[in-house]
C-alpha cells in the first residue's frame, strides 16, 4: 500500500497518512515526517534517506539509536519518555535484581506513584526514563521557524488566487479535461470492456429494430392508408422507446453514487466533471448503437425522407432519455425508486406525444404539459420527414386531410422539422442541468 501511495506522489499528487506501527522499509518510503506526541508537535521535516535527517535532528538534542536500533522503534521509545539502552544491557539476572529492590507505591500516592511507576518500567524494559522537553525544543528550532514560514508562504499564494471551485465541493487543483480523461482512463475504458454494461445499451437496440423489421418490412415506401398509419405508429413507438429504454441507465449513476461521493470529497474533481464525463461515456456508444438501429430500420422498412434527420433525431432522442434517467436517478435515494418513476413519467408523456390524441382534442387543462412531454417532438420531427413529401401530400386519409394535416402538424411550429429539433435539444439541456444540480445538492448516504 505504502509503495502504491509513493507512486501517486511521484505523479504529482500529495499523499498524508497515518500509519500503525510501518515496517522499516515502508516508514522509508515517506519523504516527511509530521510527529506528534500528546497532540503536540515535536517534529515536522523531512525524513531524509534511511531517515537520516530525522535522527540527525534528534541527535542535535542528544538523543540517537544505538548501531543495529531499530529506527522506528527507536523513534517510539523515545517519544513515549523511554529511551532503549544499546546491546550493553544488563542481563535477565540483573532486571531481576532491580525489579525485586523496587517497592510498588500505595495506591493512593500521586507524584510519587508516578515516579516509581517509571523506575519500574525502566527495570523492566531496560531502558532509562527521559523528561526531555522535545514539543518546546522542536518550537525553539529554526527547523520549526522555516516550517512557519514555508506555510505562510503558501497561505499567501492560495489567498492571492481567486477561487476556482465551488466552496461547497472539495478544493480541485485538476482541470475539469484532466479529470474527464482520467475518468474516461480508468473506468470508461473498462466499462466499453464489459458485457454487463455493453449489453442493456445495445442488446434492447438489436432486438427491437429485429422485430420492427419482420413487422414493418417495406412498409415505409406504401402510400396504403393503412400502411402510412401503420408506419405513423411504428414511428411513435420508436421514440417510446427510447424513453422507456432509458431505465438501463438508472444504475449507471446510482450504483456508482457512494464511489461518486467518496471521490469528490477526496477533491479528484467536481460535479459538473463528473456528469459530463457520464454524458460523454453514453454520447460515444450511443453513436454506434444509434448507427445499428437506424441502419436497420430505415434502409429495411424504406423509410422516406432523408436518413440524416432519421438518425439525427434518434440520437438526440436517445440523449434525452439517458440525461432524464440521470435526473432521476440523482434526485431518488434508491435504485428502485429510479426504476419506477422513470417508465411512470414516460407512459404519461405518451398520452399526451400526439398520437393517442391528437394535440387539438387534448383538454385545454392539458395542453401546457403536452408542450413539456419530450415524445412529442422527436415524433413530430419523425412525421414531417417521413410523410412531408409530393408522394404523401397526394393522399388523402380521413375528411380529405393528409396524415400530416390529421396530427396537426400541418401549419405553424408544428410543421416545421428543425424547430422541434431545436425544443427537444431544449429540453435535453434542461434535464442535464436539473440532473447536475441534483447531483451537486443531494446526497442520499448517510453520513
Amino acid at each position: 500500500v505504502v509503495v502504491l501511495m509513493k507512486a501517486l506522489a511521484r505523479e504529482g499528487r500529495t499523499v498524508v497518512a497515518t500509519i500503525h506501527s510501518p515496517t522499516a522499509f515502508a516508514f522509508r518510503q515517506f519523504d516527511e515526517l509530521f510527529l506528534l506526541s500528546s497532540g503536540q508537535t515535536i517534529y515536522y521535516g523531512p525524513l531524509g534517506v534511511s531517515s537520516m535527517a530525522m535522527v540527525g535532528y534528534f541527535k542535535n538534542h542528544g538523543f540517537s539509536p544505538k548501531p543495529g536500533d531499530s529506527i522506528v522503534e527507536w523513534m517510539v521509545e523515545l517519544i513515549s519518555g523511554r529511551e532503549i539502552k544499546g546491546k550493553d544491557v544488563k542481563d535477565d539476572k540483573d532486571d531481576t535484581k532491580a525489579l525485586g529492590s523496587l517497592s510498588i507505591p500505595p495506591k493512593n500516592s500521586s507524584v510519587a506513584s508516578v515516579a516509581e511507576d517509571n523506575k519500574l518500567m525502566e527495570a523492566a524494559e531496560g531502558g532509562k526514563s527521559t523528561n526531555f522537553d522535545f514539543h518546546g525544543a522542536y518550537s525553539s528550532s529554526q527547523l520549526a521557524k522555516d516550517n512557519a514560514a514555508r506555510v505562510a508562504g503558501l497561505v499567501g499564494t492560495f489567498e492571492a488566487k481567486p477561487p476556482t471551485f465551488d466552496p461547497r465541493e472539495a478544493v480541485v487543483s485538476n482541470s475539469m479535461l484532466h479529470g474527464i480523461l482520467t475518468i474516461f482512463r480508468y473506468r470508461t475504458s473498462t466499462h466499453y470492456m464489459s458485457g454487463e454494461f455493453i449489453g442493456p445499451r445495445l442488446g434492447d437496440k438489436v432486438l427491437f429494430s429485429l422485430l420492427i423489421l419482420s413487422l414493418y418490412f417495406g412498409l415505409g415506401d406504401e402510400t396504403d392508408i393503412q400502411d402510412m398509419q401503420s408506419t405513423a405508429a411504428m414511428l411513435y413507438f420508436v421514440v417510446a422507446i427510447l424513453g422507456y429504454g432509458a431505465a438501463s441507465f438508472t444504475p449507471s449513476l446510482t450504483l456508482d453514487r457512494p464511489l461518486f461521493y467518496r471521490e469528490r470529497s477526496d477533491g479528484l474533481y467536481t460535479t459538473a466533471t463528473y456528469f459530463v464525463a457520464k454524458f460523454l461515456e453514453e454520447a460515444i456508444i450511443a453513436t454506434f448503437t444509434s448507427l445499428v438501429f437506424t441502419i436497420t430500420i430505415f434502409w429495411g422498412l424504406d423509410l422516406q425522407g432523408s436518413f440524416g434527420v432519421f438518425i439525427f433525431v434518434y440520437y438526440l432522442t436517445a440523449m434525452t432519455g439517458i440525461v432524464l434517467a440521470y435526473l432521476i436517478a440523482s434526485a431518488v435515494p434508491t435504485l428502485e425508486a429510479a426504476n419506477a418513476l422513470l417508465p411512470t413519467y414516460v407512459t404519461i408523456c405518451m398520452f399526451f406525444g400526439g398520437f393517442f390524441i391528437v394535440f387539438e382534442k387534448i383538454p385545454l387543462g392539458w395542453q401546457w404539459f403536452s408542450w413539456l412531454c419530450f415524445l412529442r417532438y422527436p415524433w413530430t420531427a419523425l412525421m414531417l420527414n417521413q410523410f412531408d413529401n409530393g408522394k404523401f401530400n397526394d393522399v388523402r386519409i380521413f375528411n380529405g386531410e393528409t396524415i400530416l394535416d390529421f396530427y396537426g402538424m400541418d401549419s405553424g411550429f408544428t410543421s416545421s422539422i428543425w424547430l422541434n429539433v431545436l425544443v427537444l435539444a431544449a429540453l435535453m439541456a434542461f434535464f442535464a442541468m436539473l440532473g447536475g444540480l441534483s447531483l451537486a445538492f443531494i446526497r442520499h448516504d448517510s453520513r
